[in-house]
């Protein structure tokens, strides 16, 4: 590594993952990343699952060696590429939406032009996200330090009058507390009167503002009421949700708060509370509404939650508006990667680990993106060699969501299912959990060389038994549809290495690719 390995002792700890693993897989060799900038890419575009956040591990690595080896990378890249390309990245991955957190880590080390373009990209929940972890990360010096206050001042500062209005009504108590850090100066009077509200100076000085206080009074006393002033006044739902009781107003006039205050996640999230409580054509009525905006990871949930719940036509209906956004979602995931089609095969683990949470990760990649596969392949012990499933509808999901039985053959099944994916001339998309007892020696050839290949790991531990060659083999620490897309892109980058260094001109593409 650079002189920051030299220089700072944190980046000797985050490397340390490697050795752990070893120890504790008996690996021969460490993993090593192909390249810094592979390796940035790769750590802003996919993030740990809840699961793993939630039992504090990334792979062999504790959260915090994770940021620091995510901010030594940066760093790295950044002696070699210069700041802007470390920004570019960031910003790239909050444009598409593909992960939160990881951008905002990077702006934490960055300089203040840099931590202004990333952070402008983000609300004001991530802004203040970023500003407690530079506190931490000053440890005994307190405060943010002036570098990351300017550019907190200069990004609050910047916002129209109107995102300056929703965000004082929607995040009162975040913008609040941003206020009392970093002191910026208002840039006019209308914003002024907006942060001193905020700050709980003064009556709210607009009608929105003015609105959000009269359901903070009212909504407690005459839910009904205040939800006829949110709708009234163009309230955030936020403000909605959190004081006023659903269950305490008729259906019809939730329906409208939703239909003219939600976002589009916000809207599929209440599908199965509509037709739950007997209106499923309130139900597709906001499915209608909303499809052609709702990203298709939250839009599937909502389709199996429903068909889970009982209300199958109904969820065959809204799966069915959804139709054009998988559409377009495909087509960004389908990209021909190192001479290799646009089509793959995918090959799911259903062995005993894999039941509940496991197949449920792995079919919401598979079950949306299944008009890339050109054959779904299952396996375990029971199942071998691997068998061929239909996987076209609802029906299809729930017959493969109550396979999960038996052991795991891995490396005999990844090896069936490189050679169907050669014969074809396709992909590999592998969804599995890895529990199978395997030893560094029998993963030499799981995987013919002349294939690509992506690696979902839906269980909180590493995907390691599968060796993720630099060039073809790319392994992800979760299973989504917006990891499925890092993951292509993250091919697209290996396919493009010339002699260890991606080319300027692919990682530009890839960065302003949807």
């Amino acid at each position: 590594m650079s002189w920051m390995l030299r220089s700072q002792p944190h980046v000797r700890r985050a490397a340390a993952f490697h050795a752990r693993r070893m120890r504790e897989e008996g690996f021969a060799s460490s993993y090593v990343q192909p390249t810094p900038e592979w390796t940035l890419i790769k750590m802003v575009m996919v993030y740990p699952s809840p699961e793993e956040v939630s039992c504090g591990r990334f792979y062999y690595m504790d959260l915090g060696e994770y940021v620091d080896h995510l901010l030594a990378t940066a760093r790295d890249v950044a002696e070699s590429r210069g700041w802007g390309f470390v920004g570019d990245v960031a910003v790239a991955a909050r444009r598409a939406g593909l992960v939160k957190d990881p951008p905002i880590l990077v702006a934490e080390i960055a300089p203040r032009d840099q931590i202004a373009r990333v952070l402008a990209e983000s609300p004001p929940p991530l802004i203040h996200r970023f500003a407690e972890l530079a506190r931490k990360r000053r440890g005994a010096f307190g405060g943010l330090g002036s570098r990351k206050k300017r550019a907190i001042a200069e990004v609050m500062a910047s916002w129209p009058i109107r995102r300056q209005e929703v965000y004082a009504a929607r995040y009162r108590r975040v913008l609040r507390d941003l206020l009392r850090m970093v002191h910026p100066r208002p840039p006019s009077p209308e914003v002024s009167a907006l942060w001193s509200w905020a700050l709980g100076k003064g009556e709210p000085p607009t009608d929105m503002t003015r609105a959000v206080a009269y359901v903070w009074r009212l909504a407690p006393r005459d839910p009904e009421a205040a939800l006829r002033r949110a709708i009234e006044g163009g309230v955030p739902l936020e403000v909605v949700r959190s004081h006023v009781k659903h269950d305490a107003v008729p259906i019809e006039l939730l329906h409208e708060a939703y239909a003219r205050l939600a976002t589009p996640i916000a809207a599929y999230s209440m599908l199965s509370t509509f037709a739950g409580r007997g209106r499923p054509d309130l139900a597709e009525g906001i499915a209608r509404r909303f499809a052609g905006r709702v990203p298709v990871s939250y839009g599937f949930r909502a389709v199996i939650g429903l068909a889970a719940q009982g209300h199958v036509e109904l969820a065959r209906r809204v799966e069915k508006l959804l139709q054009p956004r998988l559409h377009e979602v495909v087509k960004e995931v389908s990209l021909p990667i190192g001479g290799a089609p646009d089509k793959a095969v995918f090959l799911i683990d259903v062995s005993w680990s894999m039941e509940g949470g496991g197949i449920r990760r792995a079919l919401s990649v598979a079950y949306p993106l299944r008009g890339l596969a050109e054959e779904v392949l299952v396996f375990n012990s029971e199942i071998m060699p691997p068998r061929p499933v239909e996987l076209r509808d609802i029906d299809d999901y729930f017959r493969l969501f109550e396979m999960p039985s038996g052991g795991t053959p891995l490396v005999e099944a990844v090896r069936h299912a490189a050679e169907e994916a050669r014969r074809l001339g396709a992909q590999l998309w592998v969804f599995t959990d890895e529990m199978g007892n395997i030893f560094a020696e029998d993963n030499i050839a799981s995987i013919p060389r002349d294939v690509k290949a992506l690696v979902f790991n839906v269980a909180p531990y590493p995907t390691e038994h599968i060796p993720k060659d630099a060039g073809r083999v790319v392994g992800l620490p979760t299973a989504s549809i917006d990891t499925a897309r890092a993951g292509v892109a993250l091919l697209q980058l290996n396919a493009a290495q010339s002699e260890g260094v991606v080319p300027q001109s692919v990682v530009e593409k890839i960065l302003r690719s949807p």
